[in-house]
């Protein structure tokens, strides 16, 4: 069933880069799992009404999504049969999704255990944090043997696994200046500077070997 459901195959075999391809419908198949998960968790939060944690860091090193959630639902070895029928190696196929380098070091990695680690126990727990436009910056070799350094514009393509809350948004104001109200009542208005609507996505974060599935918020 994984194999011969997706509906991309044959679109596929016209393409290019046709790993590319499947690793897009693999992420879209299991966001789909996920979301039906992540969405069961947050109803039964709602109806138990317990207390909830909340981590706030500005880096989150998640590592590969589709890697993370086939190993924690139990169903790589299921997802490999299907990719080998397919005549893909399953390698190669999970190197095709950017790895959402949100941070530059061990403070995101923390940052993620403080996450899976939660969703596995099932306990609610979400993570806030910044969707920056480039990750960790890329590391390449010159042909004279030099290493270059070059941004990680992850979020180019499109990104299966955020869920955009376009009904979550947020004015935020860079620069500017307060002026007091001529009232007397010592209150200010902000004035000038530059406007920036910031827009939230959300992240599931399956827990291993249960259901359960919490939330990053970017």
């Amino acid at each position: 069933n994984i194999v011969y459901s997706n509906p991309f195959w044959w679109t596929s075999q016209r393409c290019v880069d046709t790993i590319a391809v499947l690793g897009s419908f693999e992420g879209f198949l299991k966001h789909t799992l996920s979301t039906i998960n992540w969405n069961d968790t947050q109803l039964h939060y709602s109806r138990i009404a317990g207390k909830r944690a909340y981590h706030l860091s500005l880096e989150f090193l998640m590592g590969r999504a589709l890697d993370n959630a086939l190993l924690n639902l139990g169903l790589k070895k299921q997802y490999k049969q299907g990719v080998d029928k397919l005549g893909f190696n399953m390698e190669d196929l999970l190197a095709q999704e950017r790895d959402a380098g949100l941070g530059n070091g061990g403070l995101g990695r923390l940052a993620a255990y403080y996450l899976d680690s939660p969703a596995s126990q099932e306990l609610p727990v979400w993570g806030y944090g910044l969707r920056y436009r480039y990750g960790i910056f890329q590391q390449l070799i010159s042909p004279n043997g030099q290493q270059l350094e070059a941004p990680e514009p992850w979020a180019d393509n499109f990104n299966p696994w955020e869920l955009p809350r376009i009904d979550v948004g947020y004015e935020v104001r860079f620069r500017g200046f307060a002026e007091c109200l001529p009232d007397g009542s010592g209150r200010a208005i902000w004035e000038g500077g530059q406007e920036v609507l910031a827009v939230a996505y959300d992240v599931p974060i399956p827990g291993c070997n249960t259901h359960n599935t919490n939330n990053l918020r970017l």
